[in-house]
């Protein structure tokens, strides 16, 4: 994780991916969720801290969670 301050951890419950990230931002979320998607597969459901790059309707994430279906909790 060297240069990497944070990460997204994503999990569909038999495949846990770690995806560093440098910064927090929602260009960086929204990537690393796409990665995952295309990876191992859609998640049914997000669980998350609601931190500022992912809420809001109008972020590039909820773009995307809206786009894959899935839901946010």
């Amino acid at each position: 994780m060297s240069g990497n301050t944070c990460a997204n951890v994503f999990t569909n419950g038999k495949v846990t991916k770690v995806y560093p990230l440098p910064l927090t931002s929602s260009a960086n979320l929204t990537n690393s969720l796409q990665d995952f998607a295309d990876d191992v597969g859609i998640p049914s459901l997000i669980h998350s801290d609601l931190a500022a790059a992912v809420e809001g309707q109008h972020t590039d994430f909820q773009k995307l969670v809206r786009h894959l279906r899935t839901k946010m909790k």
